[in-house]
């Protein structure tokens, strides 16, 4: 037996007026986000009504581990060597960036690798020559059914024969912009992404297709609350934007990266704090794979020691905190679901008005 009365919203909200002594309770604890979304000092049960976020299984099962994703610097004359480092470190996904030039360059890039027991991508200006490249390495290799992501800068015609070549797993990166609003990185996001399966449907490929051919990209700053909330409500407009295509259960992939801070001021270790809370808020958000950026990338080359302080931040949040044991662990929370369901609809607003 439950021998406490159950207290309204109306009377926490009556105790905290009156020990307020005065004070307005909007103007003191009531605070207005970026986002322009207003925050409450506390929230209930009431919250989740006509909740949309609470109505979905927002963050898909497959989600709850994540790659830990490192990027190499093709350029540099020991990325082999820095890739196998990685890996050994506990990375299980690989970015290549820079341009290849031929065969030979990607078999040395490639070297010692086992391909079929990580995530392989490539980013440089021409994906499709590097996918080319990729195949016949595989026909002299003794892998039979390895794919790799391959992205460039922009959206162009090439997507169309990337999507169609059968070593590819993906090919469209929509990356968001760190310095806009987080509804408008989404909104932005989400238009780009339509504008690209538009233009795969319309050379033959189906949209479930074509949407599995998207990895969005998602800058992970400081405000830890709002970008766990970000990245859940990017997988409800996901899923209710891809609903318009008659398509059901696709699943959203979310490659998410942590920001530096530029201020010479700001000593470069703080930056190492801040990728922690930045990383926990993309692995709870539900990425599907995190870029640790080394804490000193901003002063030029990494060095092996940043390079590992930043592996380590996401292996003692997988092997010591247990964060990839748990599917959404934001979920129920009133304070995420209602951050969740704001942002949803501030996306969805603005979404509609880019897409008309």
């Amino acid at each position: 037996m439950n021998d406490f009365k159950e207290i309204s919203y109306q009377q926490w909200k009556e105790q905290i007026i009156a020990d307020l002594k005065g004070k307005d309770f909007e103007a003191t604890l009531v605070w207005n986000s970026e986002e322009d979304i207003n925050v409450q000092p506390f929230y209930m049960q009431n919250a989740l009504e006509n909740n949309l976020s609470s109505t979905f299984n927002v963050i898909p099962e497959s989600t709850a581990s994540w790659f830990i994703n490192e990027q190499i610097d093709v350029t540099d004359g020991d990325a082999n060597q820095q890739a196998l480092t990685a890996l050994t470190g506990g990375c299980n996904s690989l970015e290549f960036i820079g341009e290849i030039a031929n065969l030979e360059k990607l078999s040395s890039l490639l070297n010692n690798i086992q391909l079929d027991i990580i995530q392989l991508s490539f980013y440089n200006e021409n994906p499709l020559q590097t996918a080319e490249l990729f195949a016949q390495f595989l026909e002299k290799s003794t892998y039979s059914n390895v794919k790799a992501n391959f992205y460039s800068n922009n959206i162009t015609n090439d997507i169309i024969a990337l999507s169609k070549n059968k070593h590819v797993e993906k090919c469209i990166m929509i990356t968001a912009n760190a310095t806009t609003k987080m509804s408008e990185q989404l909104a932005n996001s989400f238009a780009k992404a339509v504008e690209a399966v538009d233009i795969l449907t319309e050379n033959g490929i189906s949209a479930k297709e074509a949407w599995n051919k998207i990895m969005f990209q998602f800058p992970i700053q400081n405000n830890y609350f709002f970008e766990i909330a970000k990245l859940r409500a990017a997988r409800i407009c996901f899923e209710l934007i891809t609903h318009q295509y008659q398509l059901n259960d696709e699943e959203m992939y979310i490659a998410a990266q942590t920001t530096l801070t530029p201020q010479p001021e700001i000593d470069v270790h703080n930056n190492t704090l801040a990728a922690s809370t930045q990383a926990m808020s993309a692995i709870i958000g539900g990425c599907n794979c995190l870029t640790v950026l080394p804490f000193n990338a901003l002063e030029g080359k990494p060095t092996p020691f940043s390079k590992r302080i930043a592996r380590n931040i996401q292996l003692i949040l997988k092997e010591e905190s247990f964060l990839d044991k748990v599917v959404d662990p934001a979920k129920g929370a009133y304070y995420m679901e209602t951050l969740t369901d704001e942002l949803v609809k501030k996306v969805l607003e603005s979404f509609k008005k880019k897409v008309g």
